[in-house]
């Protein structure tokens, strides 16, 4: 690492700046020049230059970005932030680097204690913060899974469900809707802990076959499996595997009612859910009136 040395810092800020910025510029945008005072090894050339205008002619700058960071460092537009108490003097961008890889960058702007109008002197701070923003990602990701998934079962959720039938219109698309079997009974017998263990048991069973992404718990005992692209050959099989694989009861009777319903056609996903309903009221009376159960 090299250092060139300014009058106006004092070593101790130099120490502080070196642990939290790659790059540290005395510029003076107006001359288009600059006084590096901190540079990481191989970042750019310690000789008076003005790192961002290099950065910008290496084609090194992410080309979405790039606009937004040329047209930042201009005096200009510097001066508007630095004379606009609430302007943002920070901006991220992405560096692409020798690996051809993509890095987070900040570059934040502070005027220069002489900084004016006519001589616009600002201090120019560059770091790395792809770490961050990797962070940050991963933690919209997670409030994300946590706004769309159902605590209990782990499958997708009512919120989720509501944007997947709305969202667009779809073709060749499998619906199944399932209905946990008596569950008032089995939270009265045998505690509420046991009707979630078959509502666990439902959600396993329907993702086992279609995926945890595909399937939706859209009420306490109802769950909804959305499949796309599903060839018609492929339905009757699917359709089939789902009810002799419906998990049964020590006496087996089927622990959860179901139904299904598909649309070859491009149309709204709702009406096909209503369908798949429908179906899988029919399949609850078939099993109530074999097994003698009773409807609460």
């Amino acid at each position: 690492m090299g250092t060139l040395t300014f009058n106006k810092l004092t070593e101790a800020v130099i120490c502080k700046l070196e642990l939290d910025y790659m790059i540290v510029q005395y510029a003076n945008l107006t001359k288009q020049c600059a006084d590096t005072l901190w540079i990481a090894d191989g970042l750019a050339d310690p000789k008076d230059s003005l790192y961002i205008k290099k950065l910008l002619h290496s084609n090194k700058v992410h080309e979405e970005d790039a606009p937004m960071l040329s047209s930042l460092c201009t005096p200009q537009r510097v001066a508007e932030m630095i004379e606009d108490p609430l302007a943002e003097r920070i901006v991220r961008y992405r560096e692409i680097t020798s690996a051809k890889s993509v890095r987070w960058r900040e570059l934040v702007i502070l005027p220069a204690p002489n900084y004016s109008k006519d001589n616009v002197r600002v201090f120019l701070y560059i770091r790395d913060i792809d770490s961050y923003i990797s962070k940050l990602e991963e933690g919209i990701s997670d409030l994300r899974d946590c706004a769309m998934k159902d605590c209990l079962t782990g499958v997708m959720n009512r919120h989720a469900f509501n944007e997947a039938i709305t969202s667009k219109e779809s073709s060749r698309t499998l619906a199944v809707f399932a209905d946990v079997n008596c569950l008032k009974e089995i939270n009265d017998s045998d505690g509420h802990r046991a009707g979630d263990e078959w509502i666990i048991e439902t959600s396993k069973f329907l993702s086992s076959i279609f995926g945890s992404d595909n399937c939706y718990r859209i009420g306490g005992d109802e769950f909804v499996a959305i499949v796309p692209n599903i060839s018609p050959c492929k339905v009757e099989t699917i359709t089939h595997k789902l009810k002799v694989s419906v998990p049964r009861t020590e006496n087996n009777i089927p622990k959860c009612a179901v139904g299904s319903s598909y649309l070859l056609e491009e149309g709204p996903i709702e009406p096909l859910v209503y369908k798949a309903e429908t179906d899988m009221y029919r399949n609850k009376q078939q099993i109530y009136a074999q097994y003698g159960l009773i409807r609460r």
